[in-house]
């Protein structure tokens, strides 16, 4: 598969807009600390976390845009949870 980057700019955005600039960066805000006390100043996720979850969240915003656009009859195998989030 091709990469297609409005697809691409897309899934960023939205995964910004919906999931990024949530509750998520309250837990990834604030110092590194590999000892954390609950204090809601220090960081519970660090950046490296915080960078392979942005990853697998747009990659699989990206499957299902791309399946919007590219294939929106998915074969009966990709089962009915995915048909249904395409509407």
């Amino acid at each position: 598969m091709r990469l297609d980057p409005d697809l691409a700019v897309e899934a960023k955005a939205l995964v910004a807009l919906a999931f990024r600039n949530g509750p998520i960066e309250d837990l990834h805000a604030g110092r590194p600390c590999t000892v954390c006390s609950g204090n809601a100043e220090i960081s519970r996720i660090p950046d490296e976390e915080m960078k392979a979850i942005m990853k697998s969240a747009v990659n699989a915003l990206y499957r299902l845009l791309w399946q919007r656009d590219c294939d929106p009859q998915p074969e009966s195998g990709a089962g009915p949870t995915l048909h249904l989030a395409l509407g």
